[in-house]
């Protein structure tokens, strides 16, 4: 299922202007269970030092020079993810407690369990705390899927998020 996109237009912060960057625009859509969004930089780009685009791995401080940022929370839960994207595309991933508080590098694979609030609270009855909830025995996830107390559709919009963050990962 995809939802419709929200656009927002962002401006810079009255005590940091920037005279080649006039705004940003970041379009956010829901596609069958991924966030993706889109962002658009407006200005005089050729003035910019953009850095080269190269594979892309996992790297901190890109919130330092350029990098276009995501915050994403469950509507149930404790703690937010925030996600930096470089035009390197180099990225980061860190999971708060609290605002600003609490911060650790986010586990990809367990992100897409705590953006799933249904799967987590299962989750916990699982017979190895390590549980990935895809062929483990004793998963009571994928019990509580059999049992239709979590809908498949939902379980397998979990199971494509954690393959993509595994692949992210590596």
């Amino acid at each position: 299922m995809t939802s419709a996109a929200h656009r927002a237009l962002l401006l810079a912060h009255p005590d940091t202007p920037g005279e080649w960057v006039w705004s940003i625009a970041a379009d956010v859509q829901l596609e069958a269970g991924v966030l993706v969004c889109h962002y658009a930089l407006h200005g005089e780009v050729n003035r910019l030092r953009v850095p080269a685009v190269r594979a892309g791995r996992r790297a901190d401080e890109l919130w330092q020079h350029t990098c276009f940022e995501v915050f994403a929370a469950a509507e149930r839960g404790a703690g937010y993810y925030e996600f930096n994207f470089s035009p390197s595309l180099d990225w980061a991933a860190y999971h708060f407690d609290e605002y600003r508080e609490g911060m650790t590098p986010a586990s990809l694979a367990r992100a897409a369990q705590r953006g799933f609030v249904e799967i987590h609270e299962h989750s916990v009855r699982c017979r190895f705390n390590d549980c990935r909830h895809m062929e483990e025995p004793g998963c009571a996830v994928r019990s509580a899927v059999m049992n239709n107390q979590i809908a498949p559709r939902r379980y397998e919009s979990y199971r494509r998020l954690f393959r993509l963050y595994e692949k992210l990962a590596s």
